[in-house]
């Protein structure tokens, strides 16, 4: 089971070793670029900064980018699972969960 968690001055150094392949890294911000973008709100949104964790371990990140108050303007961001932790099936479990936590 997936679980998210803020990403956290509690948690921020383990999640900045998540590495995506270098064939994916142009598809994707780095852990730093994510949190930038959470401080910096380029986009003038509420910009919210995640990791993903299977049995304690942080194996991905992503960002969700939204304006407040809104029932429908979300954007999942960043989105990534570390290159040890690919073709597990954690993507699509975090995908599912990140659904349903925008939902809720």
């Amino acid at each position: 089971m997936i679980k998210i968690e803020l990403l956290t001055k509690r948690n921020w150094e383990e999640a900045m070793a998540i590495e995506v392949s270098d064939s994916q890294k142009s598809f994707v911000p780095s852990v730093a670029e994510c949190l930038a973008f959470a401080y910096l709100k380029p986009w003038d949104e509420t910009l919210d900064p995640y990791v993903l964790l299977a049995d304690g371990t942080i194996l991905g990140v992503f960002y969700l980018s939204y304006t407040p108050g809104s029932k429908d303007n979300y954007w999942i961001g960043g989105f990534q699972i570390d290159k040890r932790h690919q073709g597990k099936g954690y993507g699509t479990q975090a995908l599912i969960q990140i659904v349903e936590f925008v939902k809720d």
